[in-house]
Formats: structure tokens, C-alpha cells, sequence
């Protein structure tokens, strides 16, 4: 074990002691536990859930010669696809539908 110094605020502090009495145990043990816990949660958000897979509905993903990493490729796809009577899409001026490759 080391020996270090840190500032908790009061509050926080308050309650780290009444959960170190309630349940018998030191405060650098409640302090430890805490401490383990929020730095086990943060590598698994970090490293242990691996890539993200996002679904693909209705087809086989992007129609050919459009590039998902390209916003230019994504703009002039959801341009050639203005929304058309039947298709659904948004009766608001200004706003488009996309019925083109479909990002869920």
C-alpha cells in the first residue's frame, strides 16, 4: 500500500464515512473499493466492448460507389433521392427524406 494525499470535498467525504461505519470497514478500504470499481467500469466503456456493429436493414448495406467515409459521397446520394410520392418522407418544406443508404 502507498501513502498519498488528495482533497475530497466534504460532502463526499461525509458519506464515505458513514458507509465505512455502517459497514465496519476502514475508509481508505471504502476510498480503495470505490476507486477500483469506477476505474474497472471506465476500461470496460473504453477497451472491452470492441468494435460497434451497426445493423443493415432492408438490402446489403451501401449501394455501389457510395463511400460511408466520405460526406461528399453521403450528400450527393441523399440528393439524387429527393423524397417521392408513396416513398413517406417529410411534408415540411426544407427537410429531406432519405431513402437512399439507409445509417441505423
Amino acid at each position: 500500500m502507498m501513502r498519498t494525499t488528495v482533497d475530497i470535498r466534504e460532502p463526499l467525504l461525509s458519506r464515505a464515512k458513514a458507509l465505512a461505519a455502517a459497514s465496519g470497514r476502514r475508509l481508505g478500504d471504502v476510498v480503495n473499493d470505490a476507486l477500483a470499481e469506477l476505474l474497472a467500469r471506465h476500461e470496460h466503456d473504453t477497451n472491452g466492448s470492441g468494435p460497434i456493429e451497426l445493423p443493415v436493414f432492408r438490402g446489403s448495406g451501401f449501394r455501389p460507389g457510395i463511400d460511408p467515409r466520405s460526406n461528399a459521397s453521403l450528400l450527393e446520394a441523399m440528393e439524387e433521392n429527393e423524397p417521392t410520392s408513396g416513398r413517406g418522407g417529410y411534408a415540411r418544406p426544407g427537410l429531406r427524406a432519405v431513402h437512399g443508404p439507409r445509417l441505423v
